[in-house]
């Protein structure tokens, strides 16, 4: 039973990547698609909470605490790649309160928030506008009252999903100050750079054939609307954890910003002078 469930649970790594994947590029996606992966979800969360019970209850058995008999019981059904995938939505979820406060997610004393939503935003509220449209014509055209429950809810939950998803990439903003660099793209992506490290940043956008998050050749990619427009170099490679829990290392990195002159300012690293016809010319 424990193997017939981690079995399902995997089930859910494509379709919820491909859909967050999708929503944070922008592309439209057919409501159909999103409630089949969400009824796809809700049955493999069902199995997999019955399953959990059966394993939590044997735990208790033991002796265990609740609280460790819990970890145990998640550890042994739901795997790492599942975890971090609903440890995503929550964060989602939870960035919707900051975002009806209008806080941001990690700014404290010292700390400067910079955007990199703003083109995005526009495109993704339109996108759930048509979204929400075409769930209500579904939902008049088909005759089943047991249908018409299941996916009223199954529509109000992927609608606040992808709230969740644009509210995260508008409180979960780049941060500088108190000795760190913090590079993030909505609730997907979060890396910590000492300061320290940071030896060079300069302007230069760049356009990208696809992807999100991209390591390769000691270099990382963080792409928003198919763009970056920040180069920073570091003094000495850092660790890279992607959404889906692999690693690596990178030494340069490249980001976008809405403001990314204000943003390079606040690194405190001058941009270098672009060169033109052999003379330096400052910006």
């Amino acid at each position: 039973m424990i193997r017939l469930a981690r079995l399902a649970a995997y089930t859910l790594i494509p379709f919820e990547l491909a859909l967050v994947t999708i929503v944070l590029a922008g592309v439209r996606v057919p409501l159909p698609v999103i409630l089949a992966a969400e009824l796809l979800a809700l049955a493999v969360v069902l199995f997999e909470a019955a399953v959990l019970t059966g394993l939590y209850r044997a735990a208790r058995r033991r002796g265990a605490a609740r609280r460790a008999a819990l970890s145990e019981a998640v550890r042994q059904a739901v795997p790492a790649k599942v975890r971090l995938l609903i440890a995503h939505e929550l964060k989602c979820l939870t960035s919707l309160g900051y975002w009806i406060a209008r806080r941001k997610h990690g700014i404290g004393p010292g700390r400067r928030g910079f955007g990199y939503f703003r083109g995005q935003s526009t495109t993704l509220m339109m996108w759930l506008f048509a979204m929400t449209l075409e769930g209500f014509a579904f939902y008049l055209i088909i005759p089943w009252p047991v249908l018409h429950k299941i996916m009223l809810i199954l529509h109000v939950y992927s609608i606040v999903l992808v709230l969740g998803v644009i509210a995260a990439g508008h409180v979960r903003t780049h941060v500088v100050g108190a000795g760190v660099l913090r590079i993030r793209y909505s609730a997907a992506f979060d890396l910590s750079v000492p300061l320290g490290l940071v030896v060079s940043a300069r302007i230069g956008a760049k356009i990208h054939d696809g992807g999100l998050i991209r390591l390769a050749d000691d270099r990382l990619d963080v792409i928003v609307s198919s763009q970056t427009n920040v180069t920073v170099h570091l003094s000495e490679p850092v660790t890279v954890v992607r959404p889906l829990g692999r690693t690596g290392t990178a030494s340069v990195i490249r980001l976008y910003a809405d403001d990314p002159r204000e943003f390079v300012r606040a690194l405190s690293i001058p941009e270098p002078a672009a060169r033109h016809g052999g003379k330096e010319v400052t910006p």
